[in-house]
């Protein structure tokens, strides 16, 4: 898709409009991490982990410091890989540690697996999960009152709007 839109700016004579940016088109992470440690302190969180399955990734790190912001209290990051089993057997090791909140930054990757080690240590309800996305199974258990939370970006809109904002251009 990128190379057809490539082509039709040079098409049309807008390649200076191509390189320049002029909007941004999703949320910004760390105002999206305040919202989400704002609702688990409402909720009645007191020690929270956030889960990071990526260390270094900006947009990653950036919500869980908008986490930490909006909480206002205890924080700890969880650095992870991106495999689900390391992300389960990593969580798990910290339920002990006195966490009533954990906010993970990927539904279909760590927020499962978070719940899965809720679920393995009988302690879904006793401590809050929220997660950054959606998946089918994430959806499912904030239905059924397992999941405190799932901050969405509305990725459809993310892929129409800069192609309606492009079109200002044409």
């Amino acid at each position: 898709a990128e190379d057809g839109i490539r082509d039709l700016v040079r098409s049309r004579g807008l390649g200076d409009v191509y390189k320049r940016q002029s909007a941004h088109v999703g949320q910004t992470e760390f105002e999206a991490g305040v919202g989400g440690g704002q609702k688990m302190k409402a909720a009645g969180g007191k020690k929270a982990l956030c889960v990071n399955h990526e260390v270094g990734n900006v947009a990653l790190d950036r919500r869980c410091a908008g986490f930490k912001k909006g909480f206002g209290g205890s924080v700890d990051i969880l650095g992870t890989s991106n495999d689900p089993t390391e992300i389960q057997k990593a969580v798990a090791a910290k339920l002990g540690g006195g966490y009533d909140t954990i906010l993970t930054l990927g539904a279909g990757l760590s927020g499962e697996a978070a719940l899965k080690a809720l679920e393995s240590a009988g302690k879904v309800g006793s401590v809050r999960l929220g997660t950054f996305d959606m998946s089918p199974n994430m959806l499912k258990a904030a239905a059924a009152g397992k999941v405190e939370f799932l901050i969405d970006q509305q990725q459809y809109l993310q892929g129409y709007l800069p192609i309606a904002i492009f079109g200002q251009y044409m």
